[in-house]
């Protein structure tokens, strides 16, 4: 019953706590997947296309559900709010609308 209104630009899912300084620090750093502790890393570069990759793991990607082509859009710019998670219940998967 959830819905989130909004422009999501990457997926990050740490299995390690991170502190606020390092979420802050490392914010707009383009990572390459292998990091320690990285589990899931979607960017979202492709720029088109129905489904993203995931960097941490080529076994796993991520499909968008209710969304078109239309929907893609250009640019970055760090949000005055910030949004965090603070649990997931299921692991093995998850949705974001």
């Amino acid at each position: 019953g959830r819905v989130f209104n909004g422009i999501l630009d990457e997926i990050r899912v740490w299995n390690v706590a991170r502190t606020a300084q390092e979420i802050k620090d490392n914010q707009t750093t383009d990572f390459d997947g292998s990091e320690a502790g990285l589990v899931a890393y979607f960017p979202m570069n492709e720029g088109s296309g129905l489904m993203t990759g995931n960097k941490a793991n080529a076994a796993s990607s991520a499909s968008f559900v209710n969304m078109d082509e239309s929907a893609w859009v250009e640019g970055y710019s760090i949000p005055a709010t910030d949004v965090g998670v603070v649990s997931i219940s299921a692991p093995d998967e998850w949705t974001a609308y």
